[in-house]
């Protein structure tokens, strides 16, 4: 079940019966509840900047809170009064326009029990990427617990 509001907050309830095998006791038990709230700037286009910032509870065992920061950034490049051009793209181009991207996520346990290992007590995530044309996109993440850190570039010819 989600609800939003002028299309700036969500919040939302999922009911996933993992536990308890008797109908009554599985909507007792909040291990099979998970609750999420959310709130977000944006059209949701790519073409124009935005954010969303999370806050989720997931199984009454992790409290989880995110970000995400989308930018654009167009420019259009003058010296003087001569327009620069920009040596990768065509010549009717005369600007560039970048994106660029950043999200965090951080999870931690709530409960005391170490009853799953499965969970770990909390992990931080980040990630990053910025495409600087059409051609040219750079991305990378990096993750704890133990911190493993990748990145990725793509360069598309014509």
């Amino acid at each position: 079940m989600v609800g939003q509001q002028d299309r700036k907050v969500t919040v939302g309830v999922q009911f996933d019966p993992k536990f308890e095998k008797k109908e009554d006791a599985r909507y007792r038990n909040l291990k099979n509840w998970n609750y999420a709230i959310r709130y977000g700037l944006g059209t949701g286009s790519p073409l124009s900047p935005s954010f969303n910032f999370g806050l989720e509870l997931a199984q009454n065992l992790q409290f989880i809170v995110s970000f995400y920061q989308h930018v654009v950034v167009q420019r259009r490049l003058f010296i003087a009064i001569v327009l620069v051009k920009n040596p990768l793209e065509d010549n009717e181009v005369v600007g560039i326009t970048n994106y660029i991207d950043f999200g965090f996520e951080l999870q931690t346990r709530i409960d005391d029990e170490k009853t799953s290992n499965d969970i770990h007590d909390s992990t931080f995530r980040v990630a990053a990427s910025w495409q600087a044309n059409k051609n040219i996109l750079v991305k990378s993440s990096s993750s704890s617990p133990w911190w493993k850190m990748t990145m990725v570039t793509k360069n598309q010819d014509r």
